[in-house]
């Protein structure tokens, strides 16, 4: 069964959120681009991966959620 780092069982439909930080971001007159690395390494090789966003479709974490999110226990 596909879980996520902390244990919990996904199914198709279940609304998830993504964590990165921003590499790069590319301004436009009407929009933002932003490329978002991964913070959770891939298993078993623990490779990371690279994404394009627009930029409205991510919300900013807050510094208290972001030293929490990577407690598991949580």
């Amino acid at each position: 069964m596909p879980h996520d780092f902390r244990g919990n069982v996904l199914q198709v439909g279940d609304e998830v959120i993504f964590r990165g930080k921003v590499q790069q971001i590319t301004t436009g007159e009407e929009y933002c681009n932003v490329d978002v690395r991964t913070v959770h390494p891939a298993k078993p090789a623990g490779a990371m991966a690279t994404f394009w966003f627009n930029a409205a479709q991510l919300e900013k974490v807050t510094t208290d959620v972001a030293l929490t999110a990577d407690d598991p226990s949580r």
